[in-house]
């Protein structure tokens, strides 16, 4: 009896569309930019009130492009597995971080900043970017993408001036 060779093989992962990437981009901005709100009424230390800033104005930015983007390409969000769980993930943290005071919080938030940008920059790499099919959502995904690489860069740095200071 003969094997069928479909059984063995991997399922390939499900190709996101261009309304899909928008409605994921838009819940990572928009998590990104509640997070740093919270952040900067609560945070103890300047410079993690400055990276919070950061998040507030970069995120703040893409978001704006992205939009503006999708009115251009007609292009309606829709809602994923994926864009949900950003955004419930964000309103868990927010709760979380919200019960987090001084130091504590500041380690916290520094320490959720890291985990999302990894996170971020993963999906970016392995998910969007190869799903994208128009070329003008793929080239503001890749040039959004050192921006993700700096605020993860800086929120290292933070995240290790911090858990020295404890």
């Amino acid at each position: 009896m003969q094997q069928n060779n479909m059984t063995t093989q991997q399922p390939m992962a499900p190709q996101l569309t261009d309304a899909q990437i928008a409605a994921i981009t838009d819940a990572a901005n928009k998590g990104e930019i509640e997070q740093a709100k919270l952040a900067l009424r609560k945070a103890k230390d300047p410079q993690v009130k400055a990276f919070a800033q950061m998040m507030i104005d970069h995120h703040g930015a893409q978001q704006k492009k992205e939009q503006q983007l999708a009115t251009t390409l007609n292009l309606q969000p829709e809602t994923t597995q994926t864009s949900t769980e950003l955004q419930t993930n964000s309103q868990n943290a927010i709760t979380s971080l919200g019960a987090q005071t001084g130091a504590d919080f500041d380690k916290a938030y520094i320490d959720l900043q890291v985990k999302e940008h990894k996170d971020v920059l993963d999906a970016i790499d392995t998910k969007l970017i190869p799903s994208a099919k128009n070329a003008q959502l793929k080239q503001a995904i890749t040039d959004f993408r050192p921006k993700v690489q700096e605020h993860l860069q800086k929120a290292q740095d933070l995240q290790q001036k911090l858990g020295t200071t404890k």
